[in-house]
């Protein structure tokens, strides 16, 4: 390349990628919720499955992500609600490198926002990629839809030692149901950024055996090194004292409670499973309740620990003559606006070879309806109780609570961002609750722009915006708000090697087909600002004599 005394070449380079991290240390904790740090855990999980390094939260990084999930709730979209890019987020924050933006709305946790993320080409690229640290955000919007945010940079970065950070209870065989139930973090110092901080997950560790008596001592493993730490088996039970030992139900005392007691108390695991050797005697539930069931006679009550003790008592329960009563099944039941209707079946207790005539009554027929035959229909959304009473004989009675609720329709995604001559994309919906029928009919509000076939396959069309809906037998359902950009055609550099004087200004360096693209989408940076700077518009300001190369990059490369 030539140099000039008195002038200098700028040689505009276009690019796709993203500028090299400064320096900025931080050994702080990151904040976060449950949330996000589960976010950080699937998206490890997710990628160590797909053969790549596990990535690590730094402070700067979450401090943005966490802004940008607020501003999600305001402005769904890859534009902050100030008009500029996400990446001001980050400089903000105190990182002056670009990152990568995945975002997401509506899903109801963290592993089916991951999950979505790895089902769209791009956002999987970028939780695929070089990144080397991640920034996770979960914020909920007034109509109290979660929205979800991921930040990724690091190119460059690199490990000079890793330690483990241990929870403050005790690591035992017992508490370890799983590597991740352990709640341990790994802390890898990277040469860039200092202190950076992960969730452990199993992939990351060496074979382990929770199963097996003794201690464990598991490796760690991350980026070349190496801890580890140690589970000790637990106390075991060693005995279990009920009082009382034998119990008499009757009519006038028809239920009781049984005490336990577990010993050692220092024992890991002191939970009980209550069972019954004969539930039509009577019924245990899992604090040691005991009620007389529908016949008379004995049933031995056994309460078993839960670990690996198999340590055992017992009660005997007698049941005596009881007093005469009437049950139905189900006792509450959930039903769905004109679906299918529910019957209720009366029961007269002790059992007769045939049950007294039984009249049905709604408390509530805007809800349910029910005729002679304990069939009930649903009318309307709301509760009603239907009572189920004998007409003859001991006046007898005995209720079942019902909810009639209208199928919702859930879509996935909410919002869909497309450019004219794009592949089609699929949208998914669930229709909740799941016994409720899962047929829908898509139509485009504005099909001209956006149309969408039987299976909810979107084609973009023209510029613009649109719903697609997506309906249920009755007409209620929900939309997805689809947006349409002109494809960006074709982008053109209006000189390659420029000379300036000094102190001269210099205009926009390119264009782009159509030109209703956004110039906003790309960034110019220059690699010596002591002779040229270039402003977010293009347009470049000379300092000094020298030579400067000036790199056109397209912004944000998430989706």
């Amino acid at each position: 390349m030539l140099k000039f005394k008195k002038r200098f070449i700028l040689c505009l380079l276009l690019l796709l990628f993203l500028l090299l991290p400064m320096l900025s240390m931080s050994a702080a904790e990151p904040p976060y919720n449950g949330t996000e740090w589960s976010i950080l855990l699937q998206t490890n999980k997710y990628r160590m499955a797909s053969g790549k390094k596990p990535l690590s939260m730094i402070h700067q990084l979450q401090t943005a992500a966490r802004t940008r999930a607020r501003e999600l709730t305001v402005l769904f979209s890859h534009t902050r609600p100030d008009g500029t890019d996400p990446e001001t987020a980050v400089i903000e924050a105190g990182l002056y490198e670009g990152a990568l933006e995945n975002i997401g709305m509506g899903h109801a946790n963290a592993a089916a926002v991951v999950k979505a993320w790895s089902e769209s080409p791009l956002h999987n690229a970028s939780m695929l990629g070089g990144s080397y640290h991640i920034g996770t955000g979960c914020a909920k919007s007034d109509t109290s839809r979660p929205c979800y945010v991921q930040l990724f940079l690091g190119w460059g970065c690199s490990t000079t030692s890793m330690r483990l950070i241990l929870p403050d209870k005790p690591l035992t065989a017992h508490s370890a149901t799983s590597i991740e139930s352990l709640g341990i973090k790994v802390v890898a110092a990277c040469a860039v950024h200092g202190d950076s901080y992960m969730p452990l997950i199993s992939e990351m560790c060496g074979p382990y055996d929770f199963s097996q008596a003794g201690q464990h001592i598991v490796k760690v493993y991350f980026d070349g090194f190496e801890a580890e730490f140690v589970v000790n088996p637990g106390t075991k039970v060693e005995k279990i004292q009920l009082v009382p030992t034998t119990i008499t139900l009757t009519a006038s005392q028809p239920s009781a409670m049984i005490t336990s007691t577990v010993l050692p108390e220092t024992a890991e695991n002191r939970s009980l499973t209550w069972t019954s050797s004969d539930i039509s005697v009577a019924r245990v539930d899992e604090y040691g309740l005991v009620v007389a069931g529908t016949d008379t006679g004995t049933a031995t009550i056994t309460a078993h620990a839960q670990d690996e003790s198999m340590v055992t008592a017992s009660c005997e329960v007698v049941v005596e003559s009881l007093a005469e009563r009437l049950t139905v099944y189900p006792e509450q039941v959930t039903m769905v606006l004109n679906q299918a209707d529910v019957t209720i079946y009366p029961q007269k207790i002790p059992m007769e070879f045939s049950n007294p005539p039984i009249r049905f009554t709604s408390s509530d027929e805007r809800v349910a309806i029910v005729d002679d035959r304990g069939i009930v229909k649903a009318i309307g959304n709301g509760q009603a109780t239907i009572t189920a009473q004998t007409t003859e004989g001991t006046p007898l009675s005995a209720t079942t609570k019902v909810t009639v609720i209208t199928p919702t329709v859930i879509f996935d995604p909410y919002v869909l961002h497309m450019a004219v001559g794009a592949p089609a994309k699929q949208l998914q919906v669930k229709i909740m609750p799941e016994t409720a029928p899962q047929e829908v009919v898509w139509t485009s509000a504005k099909p001209h722009i956006a149309s969408v076939d039987e299976n909810g396959l979107v084609t973009p069309l023209a510029e613009g915006q649109t719903e697609i809906f997506a309906r249920n037998q009755d007409g209620t359902g929900s939309f997805c708000n689809v947006f349409v950009s002109p494809m960006l055609t074709e982008i053109t550099l209006s000189h390659y090697e420029l000379e300036y004087s000094l102190g001269a200004r210099g205009g926009s360096f390119m264009s782009v087909q159509p030109v209703s693209t956004q110039p906003r989408k790309f960034t110019y940076v220059s690699d010596n600002e002591s002779v040229a700077k270039v402003d977010s518009n293009g347009s470049l300001t000379t300092y000094s004599l020298g030579e400067a190369n000036i790199t056109i990059s397209r912004r944000m490369g998430a989706a």
